[in-house]
C-alpha cells in the first residue's frame, strides 16, 4: 500500500457528472460506456490537478450511489416509487413524503429484494481496474453498506417470500460485499469506502414510527 499523509485528502460522494454523459445516459445510447470512459477520465484528472491524495472514479458509471446494484446482483430488481405505492404499510405517509421530496413518482428507482441475492457480476471491480489503469495515486472504491442495503431493499409484501427478515437478508448483503472486499484488494485498490448515510437517521431521529423501506 502506498505512503498516506496523516490527514489524506479525498472526495465525498459523487463527482457531478457531465451533461453529456447525462444526456447520453437518457438517450439509453450504445456507446454509453466510452461517454462513462471519458468522464472518468476527466474525474481523475480534475482530482490529480486539485492535488488529492486518494483518487476515486467519481462514481461516473451510476444512475445514483446505490441503485446501480440492481443491475449487479441477482434477485434485486428496480422499481419506482410508483409502483411501491401499492406496497407499503402506510400509503398516506408514503405519499405526504413523495410529496415533499417534490419529484415524481415515477422518476425515482429504487432497488427491492424480490429473489434471493447473488453477484451476477462484480459490483466495482471492473471500474476499480479501470481507475487504477490510468492514475499512479492511491484509488478508493465506493459500496453502498450493507445496513443502507437491507434498509432500503426490504419491502416486507414483497421481500417475505424469499427472507423471513431484513437480518437474514442482510447476511446475505454481508457476504457479497465481503467477497467483493477481498476482490478489490488483490486488485491493488488501497481503500475502500462503505457508505451508511441512513445509520443518521438512528442516531438523530431515534424509533420511526413509520414503517417503510425509506
Amino acid at each position: 500500500m502506498s505512503t498516506l499523509p496523516d490527514f489524506a485528502v479525498t472526495s465525498v460522494g459523487s463527482w457531478p457528472r457531465p451533461a453529456w454523459l447525462m444526456d447520453a445516459r437518457k438517450r439509453r445510447r450504445s456507446d454509453l460506456r466510452e461517454y462513462e470512459d471519458q468522464a472518468t477520465l476527466l474525474a481523475i484528472k480534475q482530482q490529480e490537478d486539485a492535488g488529492v491524495d486518494i483518487v476515486c472514479d467519481g462514481e461516473q458509471r451510476r444512475d445514483n450511489f446505490f441503485s446501480f446494484v440492481a443491475d449487479r446482483l441477482e434477485g434485486v430488481e428496480l422499481m419506482s416509487m410508483a409502483q411501491l405505492l401499492d406496497y407499503v404499510d402506510d400509503k398516506a405517509a408514503f405519499e405526504a413524503m413523495l410529496t415533499a421530496l417534490d419529484v415524481p413518482a415515477f422518476a425515482i428507482k429504487n432497488p427491492v429484494v424480490r429473489g434471493k441475492i447473488r453477484a451476477a457480476r462484480p459490483l466495482v471491480l471492473e471500474d476499480m481496474q479501470f481507475l487504477r489503469a490510468h492514475t499512479r495515486k492511491p484509488i478508493k472504491a465506493t459500496l453502498p453498506g450493507p445496513y443502507l442495503l437491507s434498509r432500503s431493499s426490504y419491502v416486507e409484501s414483497l421481500t417475505r417470500e424469499v427472507y423471513d427478515s431484513r437480518e437474514a437478508m442482510a447476511d446475505d448483503f454481508v457476504a457479497v460485499l465481503r467477497a467483493e472486499l477481498r476482490e478489490l484488494a488483490a486488485a491493488g485498490v488501497e481503500v475502500v469506502q462503505f457508505d451508511e448515510p441512513v445509520l443518521s437517521e438512528i442516531v438523530l431521529a431515534g424509533k420511526s414510527k413509520t414503517h417503510t423501506f425509506m
